[in-house]
């Protein structure tokens, strides 16, 4: 599939008849490319203007006698950043979702398979007040039979149990966009329903971190059984819940291959079965719960992302692991949080210790503002001490000091020849960063650098 700016093309291409599509796409590969996604394509548009213009296009698409065979069939609708630096009123949400439920419940979006949809409703339009998104989610229910991907980002969430009542879901993610939500919905009005009708689910995101405000209880969240299980992100800020409950649904589902567990507070895991999450390949979370799964001989991951206070921390961490869960690691993340409002430190000399405890990362990305010794010199034998090392990846671009960014990276280059790819932008969005080639490395930096 192609991804295509679907309301410029909806407009030019769909008034061509299907006879003509096919012979003009044989004339050429690139019409050839073309041709077959304005017939059974993916929709993309970004931002609540462009988005009703998609949506006027797919409802002009209703079956006329002799120009029925023009009717698109959209596969992936993807709506990004509705209301992301837009004015808008209450009056262009509600026309906006007024369209939105025509052209979902239109023949051109019946074979719908994934819906995606970015939305920061703005201060003083409330979602809950509009109850923005619930006749959506009634919508795709109603009218789409093989819908089986749902992703969410939304600042105000209400409709939670529509969402969850979309049947045979494999895929639902629900992730807040903005700090402060007012996401104080039963997480059982959620999970009841999606647990009774998708029962094939395999990939869960739950990622409600942002909002400290309202705790959600998810005690019953550990209750629940998906048998095909491989993602879940369960990101719910600070929340309580049984230990015991956590370990027994982590043992339940065997095909877990990518986790993610934020909030955790004290008792921290204990014990899991040894013959559980043998599947498990990456872990997002805290270094406590990852050293709990870690425990185990039978069990190890490639990508482990935690954070930390400073690198001594993570260093005893993983000197205390299995040395075969050391061995499999690939991709290590770690982010360094201040503590009482002191930054943490971080040295040439804590780095090659780091380095030492992980011989085999490919992938190493430090985020969160770093202290400590600056010297350049330090830092480049201690990234020199990851001899695997493909790509790095850094918040503190400072980390060079004052030398030149090209001598610096030819010569981490000469210490590392399997080096790829520098970041130095991490977090930053990719409109304010740009890409340099030194050599065959390249650089993603900040583009007022």
């Amino acid at each position: 599939m192609i991804n295509l700016d679907a309301d410029v093309v909806l407009n030019v291409l769909h008034y061509l008849p299907q006879s003509d599509i096919s012979n003009v796409a044989r004339a050429s590969r690139w019409l050839r490319a073309v041709a077959q996604p304005v017939l059974y394509h993916q929709c993309v548009s970004r931002g609540i203007q462009r988005a009703r213009s998609l949506a006027l296009a797919l409802t002009s698409q209703e079956p006329q006698s002799s120009a029925a065979h023009r009717i698109l069939k959209v596969q992936s609708l993807e709506l990004r950043a509705l209301g992301v630096a837009e004015v808008t009123t209450a009056r262009h949400w509600e026309e906006l979702q007024t369209l939105l439920i025509r052209a979902v419940r239109s023949p051109a979006c019946a074979p719908l398979e994934r819906f995606k949809i970015e939305v920061l409703l703005p201060g003083g339009i409330g979602g809950a007040d509009l109850g923005w998104g619930e006749s959506i989610w009634e919508a795709l229910r109603e009218n789409c039979p093989k819908l089986a991907s749902v992703e969410v980002q939304h600042n105000a969430f209400t409709g939670t149990t529509q969402l969850a009542c979309i049947p045979n879901l494999r895929r639902l993610s629900l992730s807040a966009n903005m700090s402060g939500g007012s996401f104080d919905f039963s997480a059982s009005h959620l999970l009841s329903p999606l647990e009774a009708l998708s029962p094939g689910l395999e990939h869960l995101d739950l990622d409600m971190r942002k909002d400290f405000v309202y705790p959600i209880q998810v005690e019953t969240m550990f209750q629940r059984t998906w048998p095909c299980l491989r993602v879940l992100n369960l990101s719910w800020g600070y929340y309580e819940s049984t230990m015991s409950d956590l370990c027994a649904f982590l043992e339940r589902h065997t095909r877990l291959e990518h986790l993610t567990i934020r909030g955790i507070t004290p008792p921290r895991i204990t014990h899991i079965a040894d013959d559980a999450l043998l599947a498990l390949r990456s872990f997002d979370g805290d270094m406590d719960v990852a050293q709990s799964i870690l425990a185990s001989p039978q069990r190890s991951v490639q990508s482990l992302a935690t954070w930390v206070w400073d690198l001594d921390m993570i260093i005893a961490s993983l000197e205390a692991l299995p040395k075969s869960a050391v061995a499999a690691l690939r991709s290590l993340d770690i982010k360094f949080v201040a503590h009482m409002e002191v930054a943490s430190g971080v040295t040439g000399a804590a780095l090659r210790a780091f380095a030492a405890a992980a011989p085999n990362v490919e992938e190493l990305t430090l985020r969160g503002v770093l202290t400590g010794e600056w010297g350049w010199p330090a830092y480049r034998d201690a990234f020199s001490d990851f001899r695997k090392l493909r790509r790095l990846a850094m918040a503190t671009p400072s980390l060079v000091g004052g030398i030149p960014l090209a001598r610096a990276i030819d010569e981490l280059a000469r210490r590392l020849p399997m080096l790829e790819f520098v970041d130095l932008a991490v977090g930053q969005d990719d409109a304010l960063t740009t890409m340099v080639n030194y050599g065959h490395i390249r650089v993603r930096r900040r583009a007022d650098n």
